[in-house]
């Protein structure tokens, strides 16, 4: 623990207006000065705290005039006093160094505002002793440690980069293939129809001279010879025409 006395004095000289107390009070007194000194102290040394004590000079179960480093049990005293008129002392900083002991380290306490403000004889200026230290944050992560998380969050980013170009690429080849497929789908329809549509040209072309003939009247005069005309030649085309096709139908 560094030497912390400034802190004391200044605590002592800006927090209370009267540092005189009556005799009776010079335990209250100093534990007042104690209590608000030490706050401040953690603000710059969060391992310095108030020292828990339940026998001797104590009050509120806590020493009136010593501190401790909770992490090697070093104890100093940093209040004392001195007599001024009858019946009165004055309330001092100060600076006794004990020296490490590891068996104050459970004594410690943590210092808080509620504390720091702690009522007794001396008058308080008013000032707000602000807010405390706040609970120890520990150490924070190994350089080393927040270069690998790093890494791998570039890593990461990077490979899901990587994923989503090639899942673009298939989309954009799925896409073409689709594309190509309904195009050869659709010219193959229309070579069909296209095919349709001549075999009914040609059919009706071949067709329609024999129904012509079919449908014209017989001439009578071959009719009274018993003759055939042109009408009945035309059926006997017509029905083995018919045939034919007929036949060559698979």
């Amino acid at each position: 623990m560094q030497n912390y006395s400034a802190i004391v004095a200044s605590t002592l000289a800006t927090q209370f207006t009267n540092p005189v107390v009556s005799a009776a009070d010079e335990e209250a007194g100093k534990a007042q000065l104690t209590r608000a000194a030490v706050y401040e102290i953690a603000k710059t040394d969060p391992n310095v705290g108030l020292r828990a004590k339940t026998t001797g000079n104590q009050v509120a179960g806590l020493s009136v005039d010593t501190i401790v480093d909770r992490t090697t049990g070093q104890v100093v005293d940093i209040a004392t006093s001195r007599p001024e008129a009858a019946g009165q002392v004055r309330i001092l900083p100060g600076w006794y160094d004990y020296g490490p002991n590891p068996s104050e380290i459970p004594s410690y306490v943590q210092p808080t505002a509620a504390l720091a403000a702690f009522p007794g004889p001396m008058p308080r200026t008013g000032v707000d002793p602000g807010p405390g230290p706040g609970p120890d944050p520990g150490p924070g992560p190994d350089d080393d440690v927040v270069i690998r998380m790093l890494d791998d969050i570039t890593q990461m980013l990077t490979d899901q980069g990587a994923a989503l170009a090639d899942l673009r690429g298939q989309q954009a080849a799925d896409t073409a293939r689709i594309i190509e497929r309904d195009d050869a789908n659709t010219e193959k329809i229309q070579q069909q129809i296209h095919q349709v549509v001549e075999d009914a040209e040609h059919t009706l072309q071949e067709l329609l001279p024999l129904l012509l003939l079919l449908l014209r009247p017989e001439d009578p005069a071959l009719k009274a010879k018993g003759k055939k005309g042109d009408a009945a030649d035309a059926a006997s085309q017509l029905h083995a025409w018919l045939a034919q096709r007929k036949a060559a139908t698979p």
